[in-house]
């Protein structure tokens, strides 16, 4: 089996489920063409399909971190299929599936803390939400300041791209889907939410709901 071209086909054939799942394809047009061409799969077949990579993964012929990011996005995948197939899935066996995490509690205390310092540091009036984006805007790079930093940053990340990636040894680059973290499911939407909040973070992004339409690939 070739798991780089069974894994790429299973994001396109869920893709096609789910819309927005495959952010970008970098891969051979002539898979997505005939994937595209083909009968919708069922749910229920790429869940098999999703339990038939995974397994494949140790005799892949692929180096372990590339065979560990491959089992975490078919974790996450084969999860969605289950879903769509109309399977019961735990709440905190979907968040841990689909984003490597499992949820747990934190108690209020720890965040009214956390607030009754940021009410303390923060100066001005009005709310402490007001204040504390009024801060945070007050630290924003526009126009050529900007453009400047994001240059900067540019060089910087290829240099050290090519100084770790652009060797002799290098193995060649594969085809390959980029998903969108934003296509996971809305419980795992839900979830975000929560630990945003129970790890004192609000500027997580929203992900977008799938249910009902059929649903981070890299």
């Amino acid at each position: 089996m070739d798991v780089i071209t069974s894994y790429l086909e299973l994001c396109l054939r869920l893709g096609r489920h789910v819309d927005g799942l495959v952010d970008s394809y970098y891969g051979p047009p002539e898979i997505s063409a005939r994937i595209e061409a083909e009968e919708l799969r069922e749910p229920s077949r790429l869940v098999a399909d999703a339990a038939v990579l995974l397994t494949s993964l140790d005799d892949s012929g692929l180096d372990e971190s590339r065979r560990r990011w491959l089992r975490s996005q078919l974790g996450g995948l084969e999860t969605v299929a289950r879903k769509l197939a109309g399977e019961e899935v735990a709440y905190e066996d979907e968040v841990e599936s689909c984003y490597g995490v499992r949820p747990r509690w934190t108690d209020e205390e720890a965040f009214e803390s956390a607030h009754r310092e940021l009410d303390d540091a923060l100066p001005g009036t009005g709310s402490l939400a007001d204040r504390y984006q009024a801060w945070r805007e007050d630290d924003s790079l526009v126009g050529e300041e900007l453009a400047a930093v994001y240059q900067a940053l540019l060089e910087d990340f290829r240099a050290r791209t090519k100084a770790r990636m652009l060797t002799d040894a290098a193995p060649p680059c594969e085809p390959r889907a980029r998903l969108r973290g934003s296509s996971f499911p809305r419980r795992a939407r839900s979830h975000r939410r929560r630990r945003a909040r129970r790890d004192g973070r609000c500027d997580r992004p929203a992900v977008r709901d799938y249910k009902g339409r059929g649903q981070r690939a890299q």
